[in-house]
Order: C-alpha cells, then sequence, then structure tokens
C-alpha cells in the first residue's frame, strides 16, 4: 500500500517510487502481478516492493524475466524468521539461528537481483546486546552474498528495532547498520510523538543519518495507522511525520545520500466504514521540494477504483486540501469523496 516520493532541491536527490505488493498474491503463473505491472510501469513507478516468500525457488527466474519485462526494479522484503507472522512465534531461536535464517532468504533474493533488500529481522525478546551480535553478523553475510550496503533493518514491532531507545542502543555498537524507518511503530510502542521531549527530539537526530529508505507511514499513539491524516484530529500526528520525513530528505541532500521512500493515500468515501472497503488507490505522481526549513509542498495526483462498483476517476488534491476531478467517469452513486491524505 505504499508508493514512492521524489524529491527536488539545490542537490539533486533521486527517490525513486516502488509499489508494494503487499497483500496481492501473485495468483497461479503469476497471473495476477503480470497483469499488474504493465499498469505500475506506465503510472510511472521504477519497481515493486515484494515479500516473495510464497513464489516457490525454482518459479524465482521466471519472476525476474517478468520483472526485466516490464522494465520494473525490486525492492525484495525479507524476515529473518517466522516468515510472514503465520502461527505462533517459533520459540528459542538464537541470533545464530536468525543469521542462518536470514542467509538463506540473501540466497534466494540473488536470484532476483534487487536493488534494495527490506529485512524486517532479529527479535524483540532478545537482550539488546543478542540484537548486536546479530546485526554485526549480517555484515558478513552480506559481503559474502553481494549485497553489501544493499540492506535495511526495519524498525518494526516484534523485531530487535521495534523501541527507539533499543534502536539507539544497537545503533550506538553498530553505526554502519542501514535502517527502514517506519517510526509508525515506534509512535505506538512509546505511545508518544517523538519530537516533544528533548532526549526524543535527540535520539531522532541521531537515527537520522542511519535512514535509507523510508516507510511513509503516518501512525498514532494507539495505532500504527492513521486511518485518515486530513482529519483535523490528527494533525499533530500528521506535522510530526512531515518534520521528520523532512529532516530525512536534508540530511539525504546534505550527504548526496540516495533514499526510497513509500507512501499511501488514504481515500474515505461517505457510506463506506473504511477507506480500505472496495477501493484501490494508486499513486500516480508525486513532486515534493524541500524549501529551507519550512513546509514541504504536495501535488498528489491519484487514480481511484471501486472494485466493488467497478467505476474509476482522477482526483487532483492539491497540497492536501481542495479536490477536483477530471476524466468522464464520475463517483458511484450513493457515495460522495470526502477527503484525501495519506498514510
Amino acid at each position: 500500500m505504499f508508493t514512492t516520493i521524489f524529491l527536488e532541491a539545490d542537490i539533486m536527490t533521486n527517490i525513486t517510487r516502488f509499489r508494494t505488493l503487499w497483500g496481492i498474491p501473485p495468483g497461479a503463473n503469476f497471473a495476477t502481478w503480470r497483469g499488474l505491472f504493465p499498469e505500475l510501469k506506465a503510472k510511472g513507478y521504477t519497481g515493486v516492493e515484494i515479500d516473495y516468500r510464497a513464489v516457490k525457488t525454482e518459479d524465482l527466474p521466471g519472476l525476474r524475466k517478468l520483472l526485466e519485462d516490464n522494465g520494473l526494479q525490486l525492492i525484495a522484503q525479507i524476515m529473518s524468521s517466522w516468515p510472514g507472522y503465520e502461527g505462533p512465534r517459533p520459540p528459542g531461536l538464537t541470533p545464530k539461528d536468525h543469521l542462518d535464517f536470514y542467509r538463506k532468504q540473501l540466497e534466494r533474493a540473488q536470484v532476483l537481483n534487487p536493488v534494495k533488500v527490506n529485512a524486517q529481522s532479529g527479535s524483540d525478546i532478545w537482550t539488546p546486546d543478542e540484537s548486536v551480535e546479530f546485526y554485526q553478523g549480517t555484515f558478513k553475510i552480506d559481503d559474502e552474498l553481494g549485497f553489501n550496503g544493499r540492506v535495511t533493518h526495519e524498525t518494526h514491532r516484534n523485531r530487535s528495532l521495534y523501541h527507539p531507545y533499543v534502536a539507539k542502543y544497537v545503533l550506538d555498537r553498530v553505526p554502519n547498520l542501514r535502517i527502514t524507518a517506519d517510526i509508525s511503530h515506534w509512535v505506538v510502542v512509546g505511545e508518544r510523538l517523538l519530537d516533544v521531549s528533548e532526549e526524543d527530539r535527540d535520539l531522532l537526530e541521531k537515527v537520522i543519518p542511519h535512514v535509507h529508505h523510508i516507510h511513509a507511514r503516518i501512525g498514532t499513539t494507539q495505532s500504527s495507522q492513521c486511518p485518515d491524516p486530513s482529519n483535523p484530529v490528527y494533525t499533530e500526528e500528521r506535522e510530526f511525520f512531515e518534520r521528520l520525513w523532512i529532516k530525512i530528505v536534508q540530511n539525504a541532500i546534505k550527504t548526496q545520500m540516495k533514499i526510497t521512500a513509500t507512501l499511501c493515500l488514504v481515500v474515505s468515501y461517505v457510506g463506506l466504514a473504511t477507506a480500505a472497503t472496495g477501493c484501490q488507490v494508486e499513486l500516480l505522481n508525486i513532486n515534493q521540494a524541500v524549501v529551507g526549513s519550512g513546509c514541504v509542498p504536495f501535488n498528489y495526483y491519484a487514480s481511484i477504483r471501486d472494485s466493488t462498483r467497478g467505476a474509476g476517476y482522477t482526483v487532483n488534491a492539491n497540497n492536501n486540501c481542495g479536490l477536483s476531478f477530471s476524466g468522464s467517469q464520475k463517483i458511484p452513486d450513493g457515495y460522495s469523496l470526502r477527503r484525501v491524505g495519506y498514510c
């Protein structure tokens, strides 16, 4: 449900747009993805981010060819244990056990030649030093398998980097660790926005240089995903995440670092319980400019389909306020577009 941000500033930093296939199974002989990939390419995506654990090893060359035929790059999503979080968490797994499984996942990823690997790695039941042991061990595997500098480890619940201060402990001892920042997890774990107290602000400043990939999801102190960030109720949350992302991309500009970031639009229909019910949102284009230390102006162009009715139309939402429609198709009868935001 994510797409990727482009940023232009005094120093050009390319943030390529990838579409996650989270929740979209490949189908028999990749039938679903085979139909989807040309659409994503036509919409301007550089590639896709895939958790491909359901794909058999012998079918991986076919997936790579499908990606290449459509001109799409890949960000591979892997886990160092408990793939898909299916069933109970396997008991008694040590850092060595995770490293062994991590190696096997990267060996599978070699077949696909991803431009980046996003790893949900480690375990929240370990001591911080066990997490340090694990992450230090990943570098040898990365080097041996040709993934040096291509793996980022996600700040994800259930994993070693689930908590901001545990993550700081790890990063202080593994300074070359690259991370995927999905800070919505930290906000819900800590039950607070992380730029209110001085200690939290200092922590984020130390974490930002490690961020090479962003999952730009807006969460709340009680949920990892805000249902509608454009609702004034969530103004504090939205502004916190925007400030954080600005700092991350400003650091990327300063250090001439290339990063990726994923962004999700939420569309709420009057008459639908949630944005996820019966509608699918695709981001066609985002242009984002950082102007000094001020706000980030956004221009969104979203193609929206109501899958329950088959209708489609295009919405242009400028700076997240004000809506206009283009195209010949109209909103389904009985529904009205209420707001567009990002999650």
